[in-house]
């Protein structure tokens, strides 16, 4: 699945410059922490991507959130409390919550990550996750082992990048506990042929020799693919990506008897087919670039061709029938999507003296980010916001707000004002008063 490797380092597969030619299965949305939720992921299948993983989940809280699924479920209805649904947010952390309002009801193929440090733990949560994939609506086609968080709660919990580097041993284990419980999960539903493909993601290590150790024993493990962030932990999001290490870790593997994939993390899309080309990696994964722009996939001249307002519209459509676990999915990912619009060029200039200029733009961008927007009606209402001033800008005229809404707003969305004025939400009139404060 890696493809040959060409003698001038260049795959015939991909042109440099031709994201258009890439094989849009082996574009993968990125598993990220609040950013990779039910709603996004639908909002980002819409536009044609078809392999999606979940935000990292914690393998013991996997266990802890089924075990008290099973016994709210073993319950006659009659004897849960109305209260139910209060006790279920006092009960579980948000991984937990994910996995029973996320995971479970998503009907379309998605990739579960994983993180942890307990091999026996991390077997046990794979366990619950293929009991899940065989009773329930969802589509569980991988599990991913996260083994390059270089956050400071992988660094606490002693996962991601910090387990792969400091014990690497402990890891490989991690991974053949897992591979151990899918190969022993055998009922009709899952057949050697189309079990959960198990996983993993790294980082780079010290040097090109122990990253292709790293993997080459991740696959002797179990591993079926490999994703490589192409920088090392300290790196985190900055600097260039290594393209010499990838290549030599595509090289090997090849070379190997294990064939395991390669699919690459770390690049803009813009770079990916030169990425793809100079290593021979089987995919690229992207996270940041699906965030700012759900729709890249699509051929490239409508890919760069869309309006923010619209898909931040269309995502929080999304958001309405599956509500993420807490405001800031919401604040994250319209601010990611508002970005290129709002976010001031010249970060040096201080806002008040944007203010001062009468610029909507810094001060919209600012207002996303404040803590009293609670509720996906707010971040409705920010949205108005957008095309209504975007809407005087291209019209420069002084109609009043109603006539202004009607022109400015999609028609599927003009009725939120009245019907946010009577549930005594902050309304499209009173968020501009906040706003303009």
């Amino acid at each position: 699945m890696g493809g040959k490797r060409q003698d001038d380092g260049e795959s015939e597969a991909v042109k440099h410059d031709d994201v258009d030619a890439i094989d849009p299965s082996r574009v993968f949305l990125a598993p990220m922490v609040r950013g990779s939720e039910l709603a996004f992921r639908q909002l980002v299948r819409q536009y044609g991507v078809t392999v999606c993983y979940s935000p990292m989940l914690r393998a013991a809280e996997i266990i802890k959130a089924y075990g008290y699924y099973k016994s709210k479920t073993s319950k006659k209805r009659q004897d849960i409390d109305k209260d139910e649904d209060q006790e279920e947010e006092a009960v579980l952390h948000e991984d937990g919550w994910l996995l029973l309002n996320d995971i479970l009801v998503d009907p379309h193929p998605v990739v579960v990550q994983l993180c942890g440090n307990s091999p026996s733990i991390l077997q046990q949560a794979t366990q619950v996750l293929l009991e899940i994939n065989q009773h329930f609506v969802c589509q569980i086609v991988g599990i991913d082992l996260n083994l390059g968080c270089p956050q400071d709660c992988a660094k606490r919990g002693d996962f991601g990048a910090f387990l792969a580097e400091d014990n690497p041993q402990k890891a490989c284990e991690c991974v053949s506990a897992m591979r151990q419980a899918i190969q022993k999960h055998t009922t009709t539903t899952f057949t050697t042929t189309n079990r959960p493909r198990l996983s993993c993601k790294i980082r780079l290590q010290q040097d090109s020799a122990q990253t292709v150790q790293l993997a080459e024993s991740l696959a002797h493990a179990g591993c079926q693919l490999l994703t490589i962030h192409c920088r090392q932990r300290t790196d985190k999001h900055d600097g260039i990506p290594n393209l010499q290490v990838a290549r030599d870790v595509v090289h090997v593997l090849q070379e190997d008897s294990s064939s395991m994939p390669i699919v690459l993390n770390g690049w803009h899309w813009k770079d990916a087919p030169h990425a793809l080309a100079s290593t021979g990696a089987y995919g690229v994964m992207l996270a940041r670039d699906f965030l700012r722009n759900p729709r890249l996939l699509q051929p490239q001249q409508h890919a760069n061709n869309y309006y923010p307002g619209q898909l931040a519209a269309e995502y929080l459509e999304f958001a309405k029938r599956h509500p993420p676990p807490s405001p800031m999915y919401m604040k994250l990912h319209l601010r990611w999507i508002f970005r290129a619009a709002l976010e001031p060029r010249d970060k040096t200039i201080h806002p008040a003296i944007l203010y001062a200029n009468n610029n909507w733009k810094p001060r919209l961008w600012t207002f996303l980010a404040r803590p009293y927007l609670t509720c996906l009606e707010q971040f409705r209402q920010v949205v108005f916001l957008y095309f209504y001033h975007s809407w005087q800008d291209d019209n420069e005229t002084k109609e009043d707000d109603n006539t202004l809404l009607q022109a400015a707003v999609p028609a599927s969305l003009q009725d939120l004002a009245i019907q946010h004025e009577q549930q005594q939400l902050i309304t499209f009139r009173s968020i501009r008063y906040h706003y303009n404060r």
